[in-house]
């Protein structure tokens, strides 16, 4: 890691709420061809989305600094397409392009895996990534994922590609940690 640089992670919490709405629809207009969603869509979204997400009730989301400048997000939620609520999905993975390629997605995974550990309703993390984007599946499959499946989804830059499925067995890792 570049020792120029004071990298550290915090949740996120209701008054961060500028500060991380700001990052997610800059994440957004970068990279429409990588997340769910539009900048347009989250611009429109009311305050009070934003505020539930970050009130860390059964998911977390978290900030990535370089000193007190935010330079990444990510966030840990109960998956939605999971009726028995025992999985958790890792999103809005988001680092500043001049901070990739120094190791500092290993922030975000780590933080979220501690996060989920001792959220003791999941079994299960859940990460997915779009046909070719080679660094996300290198940190997925590097932090101990195992791919499931694939699906066509429909990307808000107007393609439809392939979404690759992983999971991870949080009941073993909750082993590994203790």
């Amino acid at each position: 890691m570049n020792k120029d640089h004071d990298i550290s992670i915090r949740a996120l919490n209701a008054n961060d709420l500028e500060e991380f709405r700001a990052m997610r629809i800059h994440a957004l207009t970068l990279h429409t061809d990588l997340f769910s969603e539009t900048p347009e869509t989250a611009k429109a979204y009311p305050e009070e989305i934003w505020l539930e997400t970050l009130d860390n009730k059964g998911k977390r989301v978290f900030g990535l600094y370089d000193g007190s400048v935010m330079i990444g997000i990510t966030a840990v939620f109960t998956w939605r397409e999971d009726p028995t609520k025992k999985t958790g999905i890792m999103a809005m993975d988001f680092i500043e392009p001049e901070y990739r390629g120094f190791g500092y997605s290993s922030y975000l995974y780590k933080a979220r895996f501690d996060f989920a550990v001792n959220y003791k309703p999941w079994t299960k993390l859940r990460i997915s990534h779009r046909e070719g984007n080679i660094p996300s599946r290198a940190a997925i499959l590097k932090h101990g994922f195992q791919y499931i499946d694939a699906n066509e989804f429909n990307f808000p830059d107007q393609t439809r590609d392939l979404e690759h499925n992983y999971e991870l067995d949080l009941c073993a890792l909750r082993k590994e940690t203790k």
